[in-house]
């Protein structure tokens, strides 16, 4: 194999260290089902050697790689793929239980007439949920000769022993690939991948089988048996042919669900798995008891004997034929902006509900009311907060103090440092809450406090710092926040203002002193969505989002449908999430298992 090669795959694996570097020991990928969908390959283990004897240097270089789609040997891949290794593209895309192929590479390089023998490469396959637990080890290429290197083929398999040459049980998660090399001169004992040894020069490498993520829509009717702008429609002009397993529907009132809830649970393509439907209640309307909240009365059982009724319906409809057998429930997603003690009101039965205690003791009650009808196999509890509050910094009462992230949400009802019963003595239990739910907004030239015409000055908030900034303030950061609450999340409502070019005028780019984004809708799903393939954290925790493509205060629509037409301008983000979502095999057709 030629030095040059592989030298190309190792600059390449370089330029990828500071992202692998920043990788944490993940646990395994979400999902335990069968393999539906991919998640990429995200980098090249590789380690080097380096030895100087006078006017002579050796370079001994190892490195192991998966073999992109299409060639039939390892030998042809260092030098092709080697400008793109940073692409993250379709051919590094599996799925628990593929058969791939393992490229186990090394080559000695020399100057003048000093040659460097070496005895063994050995690659291990590591599961890095601990990082030190092996799935697979020995696969060596031995060689006492000193030539310019060799190439192996090693078949591996994504399940619980990956290079052993037989079949398991297939397996989710993120694999560590460790490449250690031993030299008689440069490496007396090993050096690896992870930069132990001797090795001059190293990077570490992880590829990832997911069971894939769900991407979905807040639905335009709210009860609509076919999701008119997003679903697939190949007739509708533009439209995504995706079919979507997770859509959100809102009850605006503690009230009887609405008849389509079961159509919007089961509806979709001839073969569709069903909906996953995340719904929530809301007590607008609701007159509590003399001296109490809508809040106190929900969790002092005033209302078991009609929440019963209304969540016997809901699991009903999450089980009629078709549907996905599962949904998710809370009562006032969104709590803080109802909350007398965080916003500051005056309880009331339209805009205000009770306090933070009493909300957290609200959500703790449903939870075990599904329990006690013994349906929480089928409805599982969600705790929906806007990402401006759901990752608010603060001291929750854990190690770190006010640089704890989500740790100045006083609305969590699963932090045990606080309490979760209306006498404010019974501590609150991780088990309070099965999902964290962020509500994710870039809103821009859109101001969450005025109607139009009056928009503001807005910052453009990219949906990769959304989701994975950690920067010690608020409103960033929703896989940090899921995965420091250890709690796996889905996004019910994600949105993005189309962005200001210049010549633009609508949604408030022609206000003087506005600063141009310089970047549009589009570029926020390929920028956002594409870190989400890079990472393990994101494939591990985050379910899923709905994108709430709706005309409401502000117009967050981006695919025309069969009733309205969009102006260029707003049909920004189409060609995003068509090039991100419809053709990827990483965002699913039928629901994950909860």
């Amino acid at each position: 194999m030629p030095k040059r090669a592989l030298k190309h795959a190792a600059l390449a694996a370089a330029l990828l260290l500071p992202t692998l570097a920043g990788i944490a020991v993940a646990p395994a990928a979400h999902a335990t089902s069968l393999p539906y969908t991919y998640s990429p390959f995200r980098g090249m283990a590789k380690v080097d050697t380096f030895k100087a004897s006078g006017a002579n240097t050796t370079e001994v270089d190892a490195a192991a790689y998966m073999k992109p789609a299409g060639y039939a040997t390892c030998a042809a891949a260092p030098e092709e793929v080697d400008a793109s290794w940073g692409n993250d593209t379709d051919p590094w895309k599996f799925a628990p239980g593929d058969s791939a192929t393992l490229c186990l590479g090394t080559l000695v390089g020399w100057s003048g007439s000093k040659l460097e023998t070496w005895s063994t490469a050995t690659v291990t396959i590591y599961d890095s949920v601990s990082g030190a637990t092996a799935l697979g080890s020995g696969v060596t290429i031995t060689n006492t000769s000193s030539n310019d290197g060799q190439i192996t083929d090693v078949p591996f398999h994504f399940d619980s022993a990956p290079i052993d040459g037989t079949n398991q049980a297939a397996r989710a998660g993120s694999y560590e690939m460790v490449v250690s090399l031993t030299t008689t001169s440069t490496c007396t004992t090993a050096c690896d991948s992870r930069g132990n040894g001797a090795g001059s020069d190293y990077a570490q490498g992880y590829v990832d089988a997911s069971n894939g993520i769900m991407a979905g829509e807040d639905p335009s009717t709210g009860t609509s048996t076919a999701e008119a702008s997003m679903e697939t429609d190949e007739t509708v002009t533009g439209g995504p042919g995706k079919v979507m397993p997770i859509t959100r529907a809102f009850n605006t009132s503690l009230s009887a669900p609405a008849a389509g809830i079961a159509t919007l649970a089961k509806s979709g393509t001839t073969g569709h798995g069903g909906r996953l439907v995340v719904y929530s209640f809301s007590p607008k309307t609701y007159v509590p008891t003399t001296g109490h909240s809508a809040w106190y009365d929900i969790a002092n059982g005033t209302l078991d004997t009609s929440l019963t009724t209304w969540l016997t319906t809901l699991a009903t409809d999450a089980t009629a034929s078709g549907a996905a057998g599962q949904m998710l429930v809370t009562i006032s997603h969104e709590p803080h902006d109802n909350a007398s003690d965080v916003k500051g009101c005056t309880v009331n039965t339209t805009t205000c509900f009770g306090s933070a205690l009493e909300f957290r003791a609200m959500l703790t009650h449903l939870h075990a009311l599904i329990a006690t009808m013994g349906k929480s196999s089928i409805l599982k509890t969600i705790y929906i907060a806007t990402d401006w509050w759901g990752t608010t910094y603060g001291n929750d009462g854990v190690v770190g103090g006010p640089s704890v992230i989500g740790g100045g949400d006083t609305m969590y009802p699963g932090n045990t440092n606080r309490k979760c019963n209306l006498a404010n003595t019974t501590a609150c239990a991780s088990g309070n809450v099965d999902y964290l739910g962020v509500d994710t907004y870039n809103y821009y030239q859109y101001d969450s406090t005025s109607a139009p015409p009056n928009y503001h000055n807005g910052t453009w908030a990219k949906l990769t710092d959304k989701l994975f900034l950690n920067d010690g303030t608020r409103s960033y950061g929703v896989i940090p926040l899921a995965k420091r609450l250890n709690k796996q999340v889905i996004i019910p409502e994600l949105g993005s203002h189309p962005g200001c070019l210049s010549g633009d005028t609508q949604e408030g780019c022609n206000l003087l002193g506005i600063t141009l984004s310089n970047e549009t809708r589009d570029n926020w799903f390929e920028d956002g969505l594409t870190s989400v393939e890079r990472s393990t954290d994101a494939l591990q925790y985050l379910l899923g989002f709905a994108y709430f493509h709706k005309q409401a205060t502000w117009n967050w629509e981006f695919i025309n449908d069969s009733v309205q037409t969009l102006d260029t301008f707003h049909q920004r983000g189409a060609y995003g999430w068509q090039t991100l979502i419809k053709n990827n095999p990483l965002y699913r057709t039928t629901p994950l298992s909860l």
